[in-house]
């Protein structure tokens, strides 16, 4: 090739590249006017979910069994560490259920099924009502606490606990705090 054709063709590649470019850079801004969809649950109702559930009524079935093991045993530090660690199970628990406490133990157990419940309420994120400071004109808001409540198969008397959950407003971590003392 000669100089002026070699050239050329940069010339044409480089055009090329730059007009692939601004129109991925056109694209790109289309998707900023784009909706971005936020699904938000309701965290008390989650918690209250899980806690009245069978995954979690094992994992307390296991820490009474094992404290009991260590006091048979003559373990008592390792029987007190448990007891301790079952009232702090219970602390948590209460500040979540009846507080706005975060729940990420809770979504840690259904962190696999997460994406399938944002996919079906069509959601880009998931996060609690109550860590939603501010939504914006593009954004869309859709609740999607029941389809994270029924990862827990609950029964008809904890959907009842949590319908009575959802009609009530948090009570105030300092309020809460106080009644634990």
């Amino acid at each position: 090739m000669k100089k002026p054709e070699l050239i050329g063709v940069i010339v044409a590649i480089a055009i090329g590249i730059w007009g692939s470019t601004v129109h991925a850079q056109d694209t790109h801004a289309g998707t900023v006017d784009t909706a971005i969809v936020v699904g938000t649950f309701d965290s008390r109702a989650v918690a209250t979910a899980y806690m009245r559930s069978d995954k979690f009524k094992e994992i307390i079935r296991e820490l009474k069994l094992e404290r009991m093991e260590a006091k048979e045993a003559g373990d008592e530090e390792r029987a007190a560490e448990l007891e301790a660690q079952g009232s702090e199970m219970q602390r948590h628990a209460h500040l979540q259920v009846f507080g706005n406490a975060p729940i990420s133990n809770v979504l840690k157990v259904i962190e696999g099924e997460l994406a399938g419940v944002a996919a079906k309420a069509g959601a880009d994120v998931m996060v609690s009502k109550w860590r939603l400071a501010y939504a914006g004109p593009k954004v869309n808001v859709v609740d999607a606490t029941d389809q994270l409540v029924m990862l827990f198969e609950p029964d008809e008397e904890t959907l009842n606990v949590i319908a009575q959950i959802k009609d009530t407003d948090p009570i105030p971590a300092e309020q809460l705090k106080k009644h634990d003392q």
